[in-house]
């Protein structure tokens, strides 16, 4: 996104001050919404069942703020170490 504003790609909106004081001015203009957001939940748990578990309290926490979240939206793998 910073190499789109620097190449001029960037046009402060109507009624925005162009400083780097115009809060969300760049962001806002070079992000359209609304836009898929990637995140990452890292947790640990003993049983298949707390894992289960743990997924859904993530994905409704999302989903909370979001709006329902596809299933195959989510991805759930390992860390190393079997984390």
């Amino acid at each position: 996104m910073v190499s789109k504003a620097q190449k001029g790609g960037f046009r402060v909106p109507q009624g925005v001050s162009d400083t780097e004081h115009g809060v969300g001015a760049i962001t806002g203009a070079l992000q359209g919404f609304p836009a898929v957001q990637q995140f990452q939940a890292v947790g640990r748990t003993e049983t298949t069942a707390e894992r289960e578990d743990f997924i859904a309290m993530v994905v409704a926490a999302i989903a909370r703020h979001a709006g329902e979240v596809a299933e195959e939206a989510v991805s759930v793998r390992d860390r190393m170490g079997g984390r």
